[in-house]
């Protein structure tokens, strides 16, 4: 099979948000059998970082549940990304130039997703600014103790427990945007992975996007494993 031809087997979808919510939809869609690109604006500011695609901003690659996302500075370096089949592309490319480039069958904006409010004590940006950290994912923190700064204001860890949110060093946050989540319970397996809220909803999409999916690769006749798998869980 030529390359060309791989990945024209694959039908093309554009994921616009890479937070949590966002990274899981990118991975269930992959999973399913499309050719998944991910998109955000440059330094991201999400906190969950162990459980999205966020560090491949920064560090050019991540990866979440055992599927890795790489970073395309450029849209024409995206084909050759997608080309491997086991890696979602993600890049801060528009959507308008991705989709021109690709002629994807859909596009899914993440940040229209409701999100459940989360019961961990959480940290919000007291002003816009660059946030500066040299604390980790996963990290035991202290009730008090300094996780960082945002324009010269010190952030603070309402309780003690373990970082299962930390927005990345660098990222240009936005006055109460959250920049840090506690996991109380001291757990560092918890701040890794797909939580099962980002499941549900990325099991929505999928769902809404097979039939979309399995038409797009001549199968209209034919259930595809991957997407009744999505169906059964």
């Amino acid at each position: 099979m030529t390359t060309e031809g791989h990945r024209n087997d694959r039908p093309a979808v554009i994921v616009v948000g890479c937070d949590d919510v966002g990274s899981a939809i990118a991975h269930r869609l992959h999973c399913a059998g499309a050719a998944v690109v991910l998109i955000d604006a440059a330094d991201p500011p999400w906190p969950r970082r162990g459980m999205s695609y966020a560090d491949a901003w920064y560090v050019g690659g991540a990866t979440l549940a055992d599927v890795d996302a790489c970073f395309c500075a450029s849209v024409k370096s995206i084909p050759a990304v997608l080309d491997r089949g086991d890696t979602i592309a993600a890049t801060t490319w528009s959507l308008t130039g991705v989709a021109v480039a690709l002629q994807p069958i859909a596009y899914v904006d993440s940040r229209t997703i409701a999100r459940p409010p989360s019961l961990a004590p959480r940290i919000d940006a007291p002003r816009p600014g660059r946030f500066l950290t040299r604390h980790r994912i996963a990290e035991r923190v202290e009730q008090g103790e300094a996780l960082g700064e945002i324009s010269g204001i010190a952030v603070l860890a309402p309780a003690a427990g373990v970082l299962r949110g930390l927005t990345a060093r660098g990222a240009q946050v936005a006055a109460g945007q959250t920049v840090a989540e506690i996991d109380m319970l001291g757990d560092p397996s918890r701040c890794f992975g797909i939580s099962p809220e980002a499941q549900a909803a990325a099991q929505r999409i999928a769902v809404t996007l097979g039939r979309r999916l399995r038409a797009s690769r001549g199968r209209q006749d034919v259930e595809a494993p991957e997407l009744a798998d999505l169906r059964s869980r």
